[in-house]
């Protein structure tokens, strides 16, 4: 009973995170020298499923599995410089009968690219830092 409720506590918190979003004030800049805003987004995804056996002759185990994931992406891109940034992170556990609370998933993915964009002969290239 304890394993399942930190089952559903855990997906609450990952569900409060997910769908607390902050905006940021913006500015009316209509300079064209201005600083370009980013553009970012974020993705929650929650998943569970359950298996049970009764009066089963090849046995098999009940089971509840749980899954999140959250993703993420900022982007902003200037006359000669392109960034990107990118996260997943993703923890999912599984209850099977008769044993002890599992980690079935366990994801900390961090990306940055950095991309010159040039003017001239080096638009041709392209050179990026990841």
């Amino acid at each position: 009973m304890r394993s399942r409720t930190f089952i559903f506590v855990l997906a609450g918190f990952f569900l409060a995170v997910a769908g607390n979003s902050v905006l940021a004030q913006q500015d009316d800049a209509s300079d064209p020298e201005a600083d370009p805003e980013w553009e970012s987004e974020l993705i929650g995804k929650i998943s569970a499923s359950q298996a049970a056996y009764r009066n089963w002759q090849e046995g098999g185990l009940n089971s509840l599995s749980f899954t999140t994931l959250l993703d993420g992406l900022a982007e902003r891109q200037g006359d000669r410089w392109e960034q990107t940034h990118a996260a997943r992170l993703a923890l999912g556990y599984i209850d099977q009968e008769g044993r002890e609370l599992r980690k079935t998933e366990d994801q900390i993915r961090l990306q940055a690219n950095l991309q010159y964009l040039g003017d001239g002969f080096f638009r041709q290239f392209k050179p990026t830092l990841a």
